[in-house]
C-alpha cells in the first residue's frame, strides 16, 4: 500500500505542481532496474500467501546488494567535490542543518502517527477490514513524509528530489521492511491484497518505469497517476 501510494500519488503530485520534471540519468539508469527489480521480487514472494524466513534472506540479500552499489557509486561521485564542500562548509555549518533536519523529522513523524492512529480507529468503528485499512489509510499515513518532502521539493523547483526518494522508498520497503518483518516471524498476506493490491503495485511500477525512463515527467502524466489512485482506493472500497 506505502509502495503504491508512492509511486502514484507522490510522483503524480511532483509532476503536476512542477510541471515538467527533468530526471538524471544515473536515476534512470541505476535506481530505476533496482526498482522493477525489487517489486517484482517481492511480489513473487508475497504470490503465495505467506512469507517466511527463507524469503527474508533472499529479500535482505538482495538489499545488501543495492546499498553496495549505492555506496560504491556515491564514493566514486563525490571523491574531489566533497572534500571540497567539506572544507568549505566546516562542521559548524552542518550542525544547524542537521538539527532542522531531525526537529522536522520529529513533526512529520508526529502528524503520520496521529492520521494513521486516527484512521484506524474509523476503520474499525465503520467495521472495514485490517488489510483494507493497511493499504490505504495506513499506507497513506506513512507516505505523509514524502508527501511533505515532495510539496515542498516542487515549489522550490526540485521535483527531481522527490523521483529519486520515491524509488529508494520503494526499493527499501519492499527489500528491508517486509525482509526484517518476515526474519522476526511469519508473514500472512491475505487473498485479498494477493488478488488486487499486489497486481496494482506491479502496473504501477510498470507505469512509472516507461515513464521515467524518458528521463521526463509531465504534469499530464502527473495527472494520470492521481487519477490512477483515485481508482484503486475506490475499487478497494468497492465504491465502483
Amino acid at each position: 500500500g506505502s509502495n503504491i501510494a508512492n509511486l502514484l500519488v507522490i510522483l503524480g503530485l511532483a509532476a503536476v505542481i512542477d510541471g515538467h520534471v527533468r530526471i538524471r540519468h544515473r536515476i534512470a539508469l541505476v535506481d530505476l532496474p533496482f526498482l522493477l527489480g525489487s517489486t517484482f521480487l517481492l511480489a513473487l514472494v508475497l504470490w503465495d500467501g505467506s512469507v517466511g524466513r527463507v524469503e527474508a534472506v533472499i529479500l535482505l540479500s538482495a538489499l545488501a546488494v543495492y546499498m553496495h552499489y549505492v555506496l560504491t557509486q556515491t564514493r566514486s561521485d563525490g571523491d574531489g567535490d566533497g572534500e571540497a564542500a567539506a572544507t568549505r562548509t566546516g562542521r559548524s555549518g552542518v550542525v544547524r542543518p542537521v538539527l532542522m533536519l531531525l526537529g522536522s523529522a520529529l513533526f512529520i513523524l508526529a502528524g503520520a502517527e496521529g492520521t494513521v492512529t486516527s484512521a484506524v480507529g474509523i476503520g474499525r468503528t465503520l467495521d472495514i477490514g485490517a488489510e483494507i485499512i493497511a493499504a490505504s489509510a495506513v499506507a497513506f499515513g506513512t507516505s505523509l513524509p514524502e508527501v511533505s518532502v515532495t510539496v515542498a521539493a516542487a515549489r522550490r523547483g526540485n521535483a527531481e528530489m522527490a523521483v529519486g526518494n520515491v524509488l529508494g522508498s520503494n526499493i527499501f520497503n519492499a527489500l528491508a521492511v517486509t525482509g526484517i518483518s518476515a526474519a522476526t516471524g511469519m508473514l500472512v498476506v491475505p487473498a485479498s491484497l494477493i488478488g488486487f493490491a499486489v497486481p496494482i503495485m506491479l502496473v504501477a511500477t510498470l507505469l512509472v518505469y516507461f515513464i521515467v525512463m524518458q528521463q521526463e515527467m509531465t504534469k499530464w502524466e502527473g495527472a494520470l497517476l492521481l487519477l490512477f489512485y483515485v481508482f484503486f482506493i475506490a475499487e478497494l472500497f468497492h465504491w465502483i
